[in-house]
C-alpha cells in the first residue's frame, strides 16, 4: 500500500539521503541503526514514502543532529515555492468543515493547554 507523501516528505527524504552520504553511512548500516530494511530506507529517501516521528527521531540520533535537521530546506524555501501544511491536507470527503472548526476554536484550545479553562475567570 503506498502512502501519500506530499513535497515536505520529498524534502525529509533529500536531507536523510544528503545526511547519510555525508556521515559515509550505507543504507544497510542506517537501516540496522533505525531498526528498518534497505528497501524502506530506499523508499524514504526518494520520497516514495512517509517517514515516521519515531523513525526520523531515530536517523536524527543516528546523525548526531535535531529532528528539526530533516525539515531545515523546507522551511528555507521561498514562500512561493512551498505551501503551508494547512494547504497541503484535503479533507475527508463528508468532513469539510473541520479544518475551519479547528480553526475557530484554536484560541479556547491553546488556553487549555496552559491549564486554565477557556471559560474560567482570570485571576
Amino acid at each position: 500500500m503506498k502512502s501519500n507523501v506530499s513535497p515536505i516528505d520529498q524534502c525529509v527524504g533529500s536531507r536523510l539521503r544528503e545526511m547519510r552520504e555525508r556521515m559515509h553511512f550505507t543504507q544497510a548500516f542506517l537501516a540496522t541503526t533505525a531498526g528498518t530494511t534497505v528497501e524502506q530506507i530506499e523508499l524514504y529517501e526518494r520520497g516514495l514514502e512517509r517517514v515516521g516521528a519515531e523513525r526520523l527521531h531515530k536517523f536524527a540520533r543516528a546523525f548526531c543532529v535535531s529532528p528539526a535537521y530533516f525539515f531545515e530546506q523546507w522551511e528555507n524555501r521561498p514562500a512561493g515555492e512551498r505551501k503551508r501544511p494547512s494547504e497541503e491536507r484535503q479533507p475527508i470527503a463528508g468532513h469539510e468543515n473541520v479544518f475551519e472548526f479547528r480553526g475557530r476554536n484554536e484560541s479556547s484550545h491553546s488556553s487549555h493547554l496552559r491549564g486554565r479553562h477557556p471559560n474560567s475567570k482570570k485571576e
